[in-house]
């Protein structure tokens, strides 16, 4: 729950690495209800985004 299946740290890094500095959006398609999935997959980006 929650990583999901793309490498969103390196596309995160890349998008960075370009001097993107505008929204990203996730998209939850997973076989978990959405009340775990969805804050389980914010929390995972929330944590990715304060490492970059």
């Amino acid at each position: 729950v929650g990583a999901g299946d793309v490498d969103i740290p390196a596309c995160l890094r890349s998008l960075a690495a370009a001097g993107y500095d505008g929204y990203v959006a996730i998209e939850y398609e997973g076989k978990e209800d959405e009340a775990i999935g969805v804050p389980a997959s914010t929390e995972y980006m929330k944590k990715v985004l304060a490492a970059l």
